[in-house]
């Protein structure tokens, strides 16, 4: 009997071996429109996950209409936008143009349907390897956390050459080390300004008062920075 319990022990070590490196081959627009399909992040109110609710952006939505003041933003990139549920309910009264990109086909679709208008624009593409618009600042919430190293900084690249001035991204500022996406895995946290991103101070930073998980990343916050003073 026991014989038969470790053939079967090394089968199913050997099928979930195929399926992480099945896993790790799979391009991003399949990973994430998987993700978006089977609501993989597991939230009843948003397919972007716990971190796009009205709960969880409170102090983004309060702040960011501060940001576009004192930056004099007038064309805002939101990259990945996801699903557009929070993003909705900030105030842009001081925006000229939107845009909101995602690599996710059905969902930008969906979204040029329920929001898209003439100061609302919904684009798929992907921000490590498709030109993007120019504008003032992009927001790069909850995306880096998800991607390797290497796509990670390949995105920051992508978006220093399309002339965008300011980047508003996720960093978790009591983090020490980073470490790259395993395979299988959906994400971890980042911070920002150690290795292998090593951004400068950043202009400003706004503390999200993350609660999920019970409250085991409350240093999540956006940092602002100048693109053009990030070296990748």
């Amino acid at each position: 009997m026991w014989k038969i319990m470790n053939i079967i022990k090394k089968i199913k070590f050997k099928t979930n071996i195929v399926v992480t490196k099945m896993l790790s081959y799979e391009s991003n627009e399949k990973r994430f429109t998987k993700y978006y399909i089977h609501n993989s992040f597991g939230s009843s109110e948003s397919k972007s996950g716990e971190g796009s609710t009205i709960e969880q952006t409170a102090e983004i939505r309060k702040r960011l209409p501060y940001i576009f003041r004192k930056y004099n933003i007038k064309t805002f990139i939101d990259a990945p936008c996801g699903d557009y549920n929070w993003m909705r309910y900030v105030r842009m009264d001081d925006i000229d143009r939107y845009y909101g990109i995602d690599i996710v086909k059905t969902l930008i679709e969906k979204n040029k349907v329920d929001y898209g208008n003439e100061k609302i624009e919904f684009i798929c593409a992907d921000i490590i390897n498709d030109r993007l618009p120019s504008g003032d600042m992009i927001l790069c919430r909850d995306c880096l956390v998800h991607l390797k190293y290497k796509d990670g900084l390949r995105a920051i690249e992508n978006f220093k050459k399309n002339n965008i001035k300011y980047i508003l991204i996720t960093t978790f500022n009591l983090l020490n080390d980073n470490v790259d996406l395993s395979p299988g895995e959906i994400w971890r946290p980042l911070n920002m300004q150690v290795f292998p991103f090593n951004f400068p101070k950043p202009l400003m930073v706004i503390n999200e008062g993350c609660t999920e998980d019970n409250n085991n990343y409350s240093d999540k916050c956006l940092g602002l920075y100048v693109l053009k003073d990030i070296l990748i």
